[in-house]
């Protein structure tokens, strides 16, 4: 979900709606080594074991179902988050007669862009959810290079 995709669907949500849709994916946008430059500075998060998008694109897609459910939609809404792309390949997995766990969701970076992750930890107004104390030896002042 972009912003541009967000305020597109909205300019023409009743002719998308008139056409008595069964249901709509709402995805998050998640990125790879194509298209991030493309966020650069954005606010980043990483899902478990790989996707990585603007903290924006979740919040989109939030704000989306929220609306679908207080007008009352009369279609499903699907939430693509990235958590649920992860639990879909872990239920398909288990269907699959793989071993438990098993999932081929993951990361499509060969390696993580840590630099991406630069901005959230420097914007003060960003709020995370809970935050770890440090272990010994990584604490600000305590790593030498």
């Amino acid at each position: 979900m972009t912003p541009e995709f967000f305020e597109a669907f909205f300019k023409k949500k009743q002719a998308i709606l008139d056409t008595k849709l069964d249901f709509i994916n709402c995805a998050e946008l998640h990125l790879n080594e194509n298209n991030i430059d493309n966020y650069y500075g954005e606010n980043m998060y990483i899902c478990r074991r790989g996707y990585i998008s603007p903290v924006w694109s979740r919040e989109l897609t939030l704000k989306f179902m929220k609306i679908a459910d207080e007008e009352n939609w009369d279609l499903a809404v699907h939430d693509c988050s990235n958590y649920t792309k992860f639990a879909r390949d872990l239920n398909l997995s288990s269907k699959e007669g793989k071993w438990f766990g098993a999932s081929s969701y993951g990361c499509e970076f060969s390696k993580i862009p840590y630099e991406s992750f630069l901005p959230i930890l420097r914007d003060e107004s960003f709020q995370f959810l809970s935050e770890e104390e440090l272990p010994e030896g990584y604490k600000p002042g305590e790593l030498i290079f």
